[in-house]
C-alpha cells in the first residue's frame, strides 16, 4: 500500500460544525485518522468520537493560543505516532464592523483567532510534516478584496494568503495551500452575516435567496482530496475549492 492509500492523520481545526465537521466524518469514512482541535465540542462531533474511538482524538483548546497549539500537535503526534496533513478551517465569527469602528482589542482578537493561531499551529506542525512531505490546507475567504464592513476579516485573509505563498517557498518538504471555500451554507456563514452591518447583511441575504451557496459537504469532500493527495507543484497557490486541479484530483483519489 502506497502513502497515497494509506491511512494518514490529519489535524483538523474548527472541526465542531459546518465544514469542518463533514470533513471529519469523510475522513473517517475513508479509514484515515482524525485529531479534531476546536474550543467547544458540538453534539455531532462528539458523536463521532464515541463511535470511532481508535480513529478520532478530540482536542478542547484555544486555537488562538501558542500554548494549545502546541500542546494540540504534541498531543497528536504522541496519540497517532504521526501527522501527515493539517486543516486549518476555523475562524473567528465576532461581528463585523466597520473599519472606522474596530477598537483594539476587537482587532487583536480577530487577529489572533484567524491568523496568529495559524501561526502557531504551522511552527509546531512543520517539523513533524517534513518527515512524511505532509501537506497543508489552509481555509481563506471569498471576501478577502476590498469589501465593505469587513475589514478584520478581510485583513486576516489576505495575510492568510500571503503567509501560504511565502511559507512554501521555505519549506519545500511540505505542500501549503490557501483554499477559497466560496459561499458555503454553514451556520458560521449566518452568524457572521447576521452581525455585519445592513449593506453586507443584506448582500448576504441576495446571495442566500439565489441559491448560490454550496452545501459543506462539497467543500469537504474537495478540501479531503487536496489534503490526502495534493501533488507538491501545487504548493504555494491560492486556489478555489471547484478549480479544474480541484475537481481532477478529487476523481483521480476516488
Amino acid at each position: 500500500m502506497n502513502r497515497s492509500q494509506a491511512s494518514q492523520v490529519v489535524l483538523v481545526t474548527g472541526a465542531s460544525e459546518g465544514t469542518g465537521l463533514n470533513l471529519v466524518d469523510i475522513l473517517l469514512q475513508r479509514g484515515h485518522r482524525i485529531a479534531s482541535f476546536s474550543q467547544t465540542l458540538s453534539a455531532e462531533l462528539k458523536a463521532f468520537q464515541n463511535s470511532n474511538p481508535n480513529f478520532l482524538l478530540t482536542i478542547q483548546g484555544d486555537p488562538a493560543s501558542h500554548e494549545s497549539c502546541a500542546s494540540a500537535i504534541a498531543f497528536t503526534t504522541s496519540h497517532f505516532g504521526r501527522l501527515d496533513a493539517l486543516v486549518l478551517s476555523g475562524a473567528s465569527d465576532k461581528p463585523s464592523l466597520h473599519g472606522g469602528d474596530i477598537r483594539e482589542e476587537e482587532i487583536a482578537e480577530n487577529f489572533a483567532a484567524n491568523l496568529s493561531g495559524a501561526y502557531s499551529l504551522l511552527r509546531a506542525a512543520i517539523p513533524e510534516l517534513r518527515g512524511p512531505r505532509g501537506r497543508v490546507v489552509i481555509m481563506t475567504t471569498a471576501l478577502s478584496p476590498g469589501r465593505g464592513s469587513i475589514a478584520e476579516h478581510g485583513a486576516t485573509a489576505a495575510a492568510v494568503d500571503t503567509l501560504v505563498s511565502s511559507i512554501a517557498q521555505e519549506e519545500e518538504s511540505v505542500t501549503f495551500l490557501a483554499l477559497d471555500p466560496g459561499l458555503v451554507n454553514t451556520p458560521f456563514r449566518k452568524r457572521v452575516a447576521q452581525t455585519t452591518p445592513s449593506a453586507t447583511h443584506n448582500e448576504a441575504a441576495n446571495v442566500e435567496s439565489s441559491n448560490m451557496l454550496v452545501s459543506p459537504k462539497q467543500v469537504a469532500s474537495n478540501i479531503a482530496a487536496l489534503a490526502l493527495h495534493a501533488p507538491e507543484g501545487m504548493s504555494g497557490r491560492i486556489i478555489k475549492w471547484d478549480a479544474d486541479e480541484v475537481k481532477a484530483l478529487l476523481l483521480a483519489s476516488a
